[in-house]
């Protein structure tokens, strides 16, 4: 660490690292990542697939009936439910439960009998039968494409402009775009706002983080990585039990953006990154900001300390290397290493979208079952708090793959009417994906030296966009297998396990900040040299 960040540490540490101050930080970012997540799950009630089939003209009741006392005689069954897209020919119609159809004729229909009020983006631009299905689950993977693109480009503008600066240009952005997406008229003009959303929304989190923990004694970081995850999981259950109530995407979209242009008030709010100042030499406002933790925390502000900060070395933190693949690439047991990492994001985020986004359709209550997986969330996040240092890294992670695995691949051998034991298999997978969601970016981090560590981290975090890409086009595989989706899920999490065992162990280990120091790390328990 650099002589200017031990200064800053030192200060920090003497002004109060979590009294009134950081209490009142972690609770703006909360908010802050609760804005961040809703847009990142509310697509999957934006594409939301109601039971629908053939309206039968001439032999409909006032209101129409979803399953009328004649609907077998007029519509093919499907595993006891009617056709979506399929009906026999009408040969005579005259009342209700007069009417006559030849049972050899199969003729398709373009008007539609829905079961519920609810509407969502298939109804407003005809996206009914299978065959228009993958282009609800298009939205999905485009939200995450757009994720995956503008996380570099975020990350650019953040050194560039700012973490605070960028952040809330990213909420108030992704605002805009989405209130503008909830009046759209067509299906192009909505997957092209979704797609922007996603881009402005890229790196949204990566600051929110940042901000949080650069504020905090190093000793609180972990319990408040914790509680920004508890964040993203009382946001899930806030969607689900709105979209529960509206049941409609249009009025969901308008208030939830709506609601995330308030935001626009952390500009007077939330401080901007210490260490960023630094880095661009702005003295006067951080001397404003650590001025004004001080008063917060009720703590005093050595002057000499202070003069000392502005006094020394000016190199800051090493500037990272211009060509860090090239070094990467010198060393074989950090590009293991990195390789590893990069697949375990992309199976890890795989299982945890592909479990959230499959959860709507364990039941004829999807919102419930949805609500459940994100409150099951909360003890996993917190379960990673208490096994981190006392089990280790490694194995933590592991431990999250390996419960994902066993859930998956048992729910596919229980029977369909018992439906509590299936979601309580279910649950149990998603609590696992939580567990790995809350510590890879700290396992990653921890793994690489200093000047690699965040493009590193940057990469690796693109590379689990690629898993989340992946995951809303898995559900279109249930047309071959009903359970086809859990067993790429339950399999992907058995490599994620099995690769999570070749990584160091690094509890009670400091950062490295050289190639050497990192490719040492947990030698005597570490796998990685016979790979």
């Amino acid at each position: 660490m650099s002589t200017k960040l031990s200064c800053l540490e030192a200060i920090l540490a003497e002004i109060g690292n979590f009294g009134k101050f950081q209490y009142k930080i972690v609770s703006l970012i909360s908010l802050a990542i609760m804005a961040i997540y809703m847009p990142a799950i509310i697509w999957i009630f934006e594409t939301k697939v109601p039971n629908y089939r053939c309206e039968i003209r001439g032999c409909e009741t006032q209101p129409a009936e979803y399953k009328p006392a004649w609907w077998e005689e007029a519509i093919p069954s499907v595993d006891g439910e009617p056709s979506t897209c399929e009906r026999y020919k009408l040969v005579n119609a005259s009342l209700p439960n007069q009417c006559v159809f030849d049972k050899s004729i199969v003729e398709r229909c373009d008007e539609y009998i829905y079961e519920t009020s609810e509407r969502s983006t298939l109804h407003d631009f005809n996206l009914h039968c299978e065959e228009n299905y993958w282009k609800l689950t298009l939205i999905g993977t485009m939200t995450n494409t757009g994720l995956f693109i503008g996380l570099p480009i975020t990350g650019m503008l953040s050194d560039r402009f700012g973490r605070k600066t960028v952040l809330l240009g990213c909420i108030i952005s992704t605002g805009f775009a989405g209130l503008i997406r909830s009046f759209s008229n067509s299906y192009v003009f909505f997957i092209t706002m979704s797609f922007l959303d996603s881009v402005a929304r890229g790196g949204s989190f990566t600051n929110a983080y940042i901000i949080a923990l650069e504020f905090v004694a190093p000793e609180k970081r972990t319990v408040v990585g914790v509680l920004l995850n508890i964040s993203c999981s009382i946001s899930g259950v806030f969607v689900g039990a709105l979209a529960w109530s509206l049941q409609t995407w249009r009025t969901l979209d308008q208030i939830l953006y709506g609601a995330s242009l308030i935001m626009v008030t952390y500009y007077w709010l939330l401080p901007e990154s210490v260490r960023w100042l630094l880095t661009r030499n702005m003295y006067t406002k951080v001397e404003k900001i650590l001025r004004n933790i001080a008063k917060t925390n009720g703590t005093n502000l050595s002057e000499q300390n202070l003069k000392t900060l502005w006094k020394s070395d000016t190199s800051e933190v090493s500037p990272e290397s211009r060509h860090k693949f090239k070094e990467l690439l010198k060393s074989p047991i950090l590009t293991r290493r990195y390789i590893n990492c990069a697949i375990f994001w992309g199976v890890g985020l795989f299982s945890y979208y592909g479990l959230t986004i499959n959860s709507v359709a364990l039941s004829s209550n999807p919102y419930f079952d949805f609500i459940l997986t994100m409150l099951v969330e909360i003890p996993g996040s917190v379960l990673v708090y208490f096994m981190l240092d006392r089990i280790g890294r490694r194995y933590t992670l592991a431990t999250g793959f390996f419960t994902c695995a066993v859930s998956c691949l048992s729910f596919i051998f229980v029977p369909e009417d018992l439906y509590w034991l299936q979601l309580c298999i279910y649950l149990f997978g998603k609590f696992g994906t939580a567990i790995v969601v809350a510590i890879v970016y700290i396992v990653t981090s921890e793994c690489f030296p200093t000047n690699l560590r965040s493009s590193l981290l940057s990469s690796c975090s693109m590379c689990g966009r690629l898993g989340g890409m992946l995951a809303p086009q898995i559900p279109l595989l249930k047309t071959y297998w009903e359970q086809l989706p859990l067993v790429l899920f339950g399999s992907s999490a058995v490599v994620g396990s099995i690769l999570s065992l070749q990584l160091p162990e690094t509890v009670g280990t400091t950062l490295p900040d050289t190639v050497e120091e990192a490719e040492n790390i947990g030698k005597l328990g570490s796998t990685e040299d016979t790979m």
